[in-house]
């Protein structure tokens, strides 16, 4: 587009004013001629909004350069005398499109910048995109990212984006000097007492892990069918919930560290569910027929009689002429001593309980005299019935037996008072029927 202006003409021979202007795709000028020489006279020109001033004398001549990516130009001049007289006015208009509209360029555009990454050591790493991966990663509203000031075109349009952060450490390769070291081994563990300090009190310091340590344990639930259930938590949580009460509850010995000291907690329950998931394993029973079990037949009592009881031996003789006379010395033992403890008082009874023995043949009282003859004479007692001679032989038998009878009798094995009694009577009888045929005496 082209602009003239005329020559501007002041009545009275006075010399013309004449402001000037040309606009088109290769430039826009503006001047003046004719003006009064040795004045102050100004002109303003203002183009896509960016203003400039000056003053000249006779003449003056100015030219500002058009876009040529496609886009149109605006513009507006102005040219007054020094007098105030001779004012142009204001005139304006545009210029374009011209030139080639430019392309974007965000994806071909690249931009080097430091992305912060959160870490005490390593705080910054070294990226380069392009300008719309910048752009679509959040980069630009990262306040701790570091970049140098750059531009790019969208939808025709430059767009300007200034430097942001420590520029010199862009330039050092987003490589920071290190900290002086918090402890004597040369490490910066951080604040981790938090105080709020990075210092000497941090090193050595453990921090708590409940939070994040974890605890697999069967927790039980008091069903017969299903006891235990298997659960996973920090130990914060198993603490919190109470589980560390919980008699029925099973779970492996574990340590977590809690205000800078380690708390070790023992094993709880049959750690062998641990390792089958908390479910108790059972042996299913076999598909076969259980077998049934045999009858025996049990044995019938027999009917066969018991061992009869052995009688008790008889004791061995005391004396060489193989009697027994018992303790007839009152010692305390029945031996070969009481074999010459017979008594021979004249046949007399000396109340001692024990026969007598002698020429006499008196009677102590018991019914049994022995006599002077090799005879024993058996007495039923006071009454009238004459007496009976028993041979020596047959008295030794009968003395036998009644040894025998008053120690045990055979069948029960036990002392019987009466038995003695009885086996007298009865021997005494025997030996009457024995010898009947034999003559009394009198």
């Amino acid at each position: 587009m082209l602009a003239c202006f005329g020559l501007v003409s002041i009545a009275g021979g006075a010399s013309a004013h004449t402001p000037t202007v040309r606009a088109d795709c290769s430039g826009i000028t503006i001047g003046g001629t004719s003006y009064d020489a040795g004045r102050d006279n100004t002109w303003t020109a203002t183009v896509n909004g960016v203003t400039t001033s000056g003053v000249f004398g006779a003449s003056f001549s100015k030219s500002f350069p058009v876009s040529q990516d496609g886009t149109t130009t605006t513009w507006s001049m102005r040219v007054v005398g020094w007098d105030g007289n001779y004012d142009s006015g204001v005139r304006s208009g545009t210029v374009g499109p011209c030139g080639q509209t430019a392309p974007d360029d965000g994806d071909l555009k690249q931009v080097t910048f430091c992305h912060a990454t959160g870490s005490a050591t390593n705080p910054y790493v070294v990226l380069t995109t392009s300008v719309n991966a910048f752009y679509n990663a959040g980069h630009i509203g990262h306040g701790d990212d570091i970049w140098a000031a750059f531009s790019f075109v969208k939808q025709g349009q430059t767009v300007s984006v200034p430097a942001q952060g420590d520029q010199s450490v862009l330039a050092n390769g987003c490589q920071v000097s290190a900290p002086p070291a918090q402890c004597t081994d040369g490490s910066n563990p951080g604040d981790l007492d938090g105080d709020g300090t990075a210092d000497a009190d941090d090193c050595g310091f453990v921090p708590d892990d409940g939070d994040v340590k974890k605890i697999t344990f069967c927790h039980a639930t008091g069903s017969a069918t299903n006891p235990f259930v298997e659960l996973t938590t920090s130990v914060n949580a198993f603490y919190n919930a109470g589980h560390v009460d919980h008699a029925g509850d099973i779970w492996p010995a574990f340590s977590f560290v809690k205000q800078g000291e380690t708390i070790s907690i023992p094993a709880q329950g049959d750690q062998s569910l641990l390792a089958t998931g908390c479910v108790r394993e059972v042996t299913p029973p076999t598909d076969g027929p259980t077998e049934e079990p045999t009858e025996e037949p049990t044995e019938e009592p027999t009917n066969e009689p018991t061992d009869e009881p052995t009688t008790p031996d008889e004791p061995a003789a005391q004396c060489p002429d193989g009697s027994t006379p018992g303790d007839l010395d009152e010692d305390g033992d029945v031996d070969a001593e009481d074999c010459d403890a017979v008594l021979d008082n004249g046949g007399e009874d000396d109340g001692d309980g024990t026969d007598v023995t002698g020429n006499g043949g008196g009677d102590n009282g018991d019914g049994v005299v022995q006599g002077s003859g090799g005879e024993t004479v058996v007495s039923p007692g006071s009454g009238s019935a004459p007496e009976v001679l028993v041979p020596n032989e047959v008295q030794a038998g009968l003395d036998d037996a009644l040894t025998s009878a008053v120690t045990v009798l055979p069948t029960t094995g036990r002392p019987f008072p009466g038995g003695p009694l009885l086996l007298i009577a009865g021997a005494a009888l025997l030996a009457v029927a024995a010898l009947r045929p034999a003559r009394a005496r009198a």
